[in-house]
């Protein structure tokens, strides 16, 4: 971790160094003159830089983790649509196996109808000529 002294923030308006460093401390221009105005300008640009450098600290946290919180958000919209996807085809195939399943299920009933009619009609045949067990 870097020192106080030493910290450095990339923002979009440029570098701001961290309170107490030698650009941070030189804000304000100042002749070396050792009245009060001077001491209290040289405060103020340290505080002010402090301020900065927190704010620029704070913003770069927040848009580091909003990119973060969006990225999470995408990953899960992404799965949540190839989801639906897959259930979409997943009940499509449902559907075709349900009509598919019907349509068996129609011939055998027709072919049954179809075996118990002729049986019947032969019975009918066989009982009108004799040809039946007595």
């Amino acid at each position: 971790m870097h020192s106080q002294g030493q910290a450095k923030l990339q923002t979009e308006h440029g570098v701001i160094e961290s309170p107490g460093s030698e650009l941070a401390s030189g804000v304000v221009a100042e002749d070396n003159s050792s009245d009060e105005s001077g001491d209290f300008k040289k405060e103020l640009a340290e505080i002010e830089a402090g301020y900065l450098f927190s704010m620029a600290q704070a913003k770069q946290v927040y848009d580091n983790r909003i990119n973060d919180l969006q990225q999470e958000q995408d990953e899960r919209d992404r799965l949540h649509s190839e989801t639906v996807e897959q259930h979409e085809k997943d009940r499509a195939e449902f559907h075709d196996l349900m009509r598919e399943t019907q349509r068996e299920e129609n011939r055998r009933v027709n072919e049954l109808q179809r075996e118990w009619d002729e049986r019947r009609e032969q019975l009918a045949k066989e009982r009108k000529f004799g040809w039946g067990k007595k």
